[in-house]
């Protein structure tokens, strides 16, 4: 194998490429889209001088409790609603994070997700929000149901995430076809301090989650420290990211 150059049937080479070839590496599987990023990403500073990296969420979600079995999946906004059991999923490539954890090794990891919309309804100076990870994975699905007008509601169809289920079978029926059932999500111990939400809060917020992705969890259920406390708040999805046009406003999960 040649690289820059051909090889000629005499054995010879030739037609030599003119410029500079930097970096070269060769795989024996598929990228994911979050290495490819990452590469891209490096630029002129080089992919191999990296020692951080940045993935964009590969799954996200939200789940009500009063709507056991819909899905949120294609849905461009993580909601926590006034009131009420509100949970968001997210999840991110595991063989990404693997790589860079066997190549790098992990010295810090950083959960963030952007508010797209604050109603500054947190009373009594606001309420913390927790980032536990997950230790059941789950699929996004395709539904939408959230702030849709009722004539354009789409359940969806095939599999996806719902509060009964981290994989409901079928989302179209809006019943729970798993077993068993992880109401409201299934999660390990906080690791991350919590993150207080006040009236006024803007921007990204960002969760310390590098205990939890030593101990492998690539995946995390956000949720108010006390379920039905006051207080709404909107963050981008990855497809809301996608709607605005910049990628940078979907949940992350930053490596070094």
């Amino acid at each position: 194998m040649t690289v820059g150059r051909s090889c000629s049937n005499s054995g010879g080479f030739h037609q030599f490429y003119g410029g500079q070839v930097d970096e070269i590496e060769i795989f024996d599987r598929l990228l994911s889209a979050s290495e490819v990023q990452a590469i891209y990403a490096a630029g002129a500073a080089g992919k191999c001088k990296l020692d951080e990296l940045t993935l964009t969420a590969t799954a996200d979600s939200f789940l009500r409790r009063d709507r056991k079995n819909f899905n949120e999946g294609a849905n461009p906004r993580l909601r926590f609603r006034k009131t009420g059991h509100n949970r968001i999923v997210v999840g991110f490539d595991a063989v990404a994070i693997a790589d860079f954890t066997n190549s790098h090794g992990i010295t810090k990891a950083t959960l963030t997700l952007t508010i797209a919309e604050n109603r500054d309804n947190w009373r009594y100076g606001g309420h913390p929000v927790q980032a536990r990870p997950l230790n059941v994975d789950f699929t996004e699905g395709n539904g939408q149901s959230g702030r849709v007008p009722s004539a354009r509601k789409p359940r969806g169809n095939g599999p996806g995430v719902t509060w009964n289920c981290a994989t409901d079978a079928d989302i179209a029926n809006r019943k729970a076809d798993c077993a068993p059932r992880w109401n409201g999500g299934t999660f390990g111990p906080m690791t991350a301090d919590p993150v207080l939400h006040t009236n006024g809060l803007t921007g990204p917020v960002s969760w310390d989650v590098t205990a939890d992705v030593m101990a492998g969890a690539t995946s995390w259920l956000i949720k108010k420290s006390r379920n039905g406390k006051r207080g709404q708040v909107h963050y981008y999805s990855k497809e809301g990211a996608d709607k605005e046009g910049d990628i940078g406003l979907a949940p992350t999960l930053r490596l070094e």
